[in-house]
Parts: structure tokens; C-alpha cells; sequence
């Protein structure tokens, strides 16, 4: 993982806490590395998280990884815009289709 998708994800966490959110990055579960680990209500949700929409497949294969691997009772591919910022993190609206 790039320092930059280290960097969002700890900004994401950041962001979803501020939010009201229990949220952690770059967590370790049963030997395995997940990007964000937020959790609601009594549901543990994964992010897996990747810098850039090309790379959009590494993601949703990430996400359901850990969902299969019984680390997430739900979890989420995201993909940061490109050129994504700690200043433009919140605000940043992008449209991707799937």
C-alpha cells in the first residue's frame, strides 16, 4: 500500500469519527490488513481502499475478501479520487459507474 492511500485512509477514519462514526485505519484482524475498520450499531464495516479509480477492481476484490473471510459483517470498495487531498477528502464528489 502507497503512503498517499495510507495517508486517506487515515483521513476517512479521521472524517467518519468527527462524524459520530467509530472508526480505525490500517487495522490488523486475524492476520489480515484492513484499510478502515468503522463500527455501527453492532455491525463491524470494512473499507478497503484504493488511490485512484483504475484501480477499482483491487478494491472490490479487497472488500470481498474480508467479507468472505468473515472479517466484516459488511464491507465497501472505495476508490479516492485522483489528486485526492486531506483538504478535499471531505468535499470531494466524484461519479463513477460501476
Amino acid at each position: 500500500m502507497s503512503n498517499l492511500e495510507t495517508f486517506l485512509n487515515r483521513q476517512l477514519a479521521k472524517l467518519l469519527t468527527q462524524h459520530g462514526i467509530s472508526a480505525d485505519f490500517e487495522q490488523r484482524v486475524r492476520g489480515k490488513q484492513i484499510d478502515v475498520l468503522a463500527k455501527v450499531g453492532g455491525l463491524q464495516v470494512v473499507l478497503e481502499a484504493e488511490a485512484g479509480f483504475h484501480k477499482k477492481a483491487s478494491a472490490i476484490k479487497d472488500a470481498d475478501a474480508r467479507f468472505r473471510q468473515d472479517l466484516a459483517t459488511v464491507a465497501f470498495a472505495v476508490c479516492y479520487p485522483d489528486g485526492a487531498t486531506e483538504q478535499s477528502l471531505a468535499t470531494d464528489v466524484v461519479t463513477q459507474d460501476l
